[in-house]
């Protein structure tokens, strides 16, 4: 696999990401990994007992399906990334099939961000992070810089320090509205500050360099020279002050950065008890929009002030016990959530690589990009076999549900081609697998409308 140089060092990408590989397995394979030819080759554990929110480097094998799902990063000094597969003290040919939606191949991925860290909203923070951590849930804390003195610094550090935190920027004073009086001082200082005064988690390093990906706009005002900034700066993602936002937005190629997203859901006091917000304290309300997110496959962004939660009331509790500690889910900062995202999306495989080994175990059938992609309405898929056989190519949804079945039966040696009318199909993000015999290769497209 192979990382954009600038980008990697624009963004580092020292979160894992996950690849999932076919080959045929037995019970007893391991993943060796490298990052340069010259290296000597490193064995990845398996995957443990970890805790729900943590992402380690590790594989998980599903020897019934012949997968691997290897969780690895890449390292801060190589753009590059070798895997192989070895049983019984022999190589193993290996088929790429995708990089995980998520981490690990989880179903849904949980993000909660908290505004308004500062040194007179300390107490309340050291609450609300002792509480979200003993669930194991990641926070992004949204970190107003302005004043801020060594025992402040020293505060954030701590939380940092005891895991489970994301810093992400606020603004330096939190101005009520756009324009700003400074951007610059507002956006580009408030990251400065953070940088110079704390030292950030590896998860967010590239050797000595530290990022922040997460610009979490102060009252939910944005215009356009606060998206220059932001996009400038090479922060991922800008978070709005709206609920009911489940999932990803398209990137924007002119400003530089993932469109402004909102949250799905806010647990603080409702407007008609605070005055203000979008909070909600109807535990079927909470409830049921991280079983939207879980039953599409969405992400679910939950978001609270820890200086008005009322963690005296028991919705509060209740809702972060149901949305925890589940097997099946990613529990991830906003910025790593978003990074992992921006990798998945701008992956390579190094081609050098891929023509040896294709040389040295040629492949039974080969699936093309489909094109147009993006599309709009309708696109074509291409694939050729080497031999004739039985053939299966359908159409699923980010959920792993079939919603088309395009191709099946036996076909003849050569090429082929299959055409999917999507005009009654949502826009969004698809998966197109096709199966020949026992292996099967899978591809991203979207739909456009």
């Amino acid at each position: 696999m192979v990382i954009d140089s600038q980008q990697h060092q624009n963004y580092g990408f020292a979160c894992p990401l996950t690849y999932a590989l076919y080959a045929e397995i037995n019970n007893s394979a391991e993943i060796l990994v490298k990052f340069s030819i010259n290296e000597s080759w490193e064995k990845l554990p398996e995957s443990n007992a970890e805790k729900p929110g943590s992402t380690p480097e590790m594989v998980r094998f599903e020897y019934d399906k012949n997968l691997a799902f290897v969780s690895v990063a890449f390292n801060a000094e190589s753009d590059s990334l070798f895997i192989k597969i070895i049983e019984s003290g022999n190589t193993l040919p290996i088929k790429f099939q995708q990089i995980c939606p998520y981490f690990d191949n989880r179903k849904t991925a949980v993000t909660l961000s908290a505004d308004d860290m500062a040194g007179w909203s300390q107490a309340k923070f050291e609450i609300a992070l002792a509480i979200t951590r003993s669930y194991n849930l990641w926070v992004t804390c949204a970190i107003n810089t302005n004043g801020a003195g060594p025992s402040t610094y020293a505060y954030i550090q701590n939380q940092l320090d005891s895991g489970y935190v994301e810093a992400g920027c606020h603004s330096r004073s939190h101005p009520a509205a756009a324009p700003y009086d400074d951007y610059e001082w507002e956006i580009t200082g408030n990251r400065d500050d953070i940088i110079l005064n704390l030292d950030l988690p590896a998860l967010f390093k590239k050797g000595d360099k530290e990022f922040v990906y997460s610009w979490i706009a102060p009252n939910g005002y944005v215009d356009d020279t606060i998206e220059s900034i932001v996009g400038r700066e090479k922060f991922l993602v800008n978070r709005l002050y709206e609920s009911g936002y489940f999932g990803f937005p398209d990137w924007n190629e002119e400003t530089g950065y993932y469109e402004p997203v909102g949250v799905a859901r806010a647990f603080d006091p409702p407007r008609e008890r605070l005055g203000w917000g979008i909070g909600s304290d109807d535990i079927d309300d909470l409830n049921g929009a991280f079983d939207q997110a879980y039953e599409t496959g969405e992400v679910y962004h939950v978001m609270c002030h820890p200086n008005v939660v009322e963690w005296d009331s028991s919705y509060t509790w209740d809702h972060l016990e149901y949305i925890s500690n589940r097997d099946d889910v990613w529990y991830v900062s906003l910025g790593q959530l978003f990074l992992y995202h921006y990798a998945e999306q701008n992956y390579t495989i190094n081609p050098t690589i891929v023509e040896k080994y294709q040389a040295e175990n040629p492949v039974s059938f080969q699936l093309a990009q489909n094109y147009p992609n993006p599309f709009n309405s309708g696109t074509t898929i291409t694939y050729s076999l080497k031999n004739s056989g039985e053939v299966e190519l359908s159409i699923y949804d980010l959920t792993g549900q079939r919603i088309h079945k395009l191709a099946s039966g036996r076909q003849s040696a050569g090429e082929h081609q299959s055409y999917w009318d999507a005009i009654e199909s949502a826009s969004g993000v698809y998966i197109y697998r096709l199966q020949v015999g026992e292996l099967s290769e899978i591809k991203k497209m979207i739909l456009v409308k």
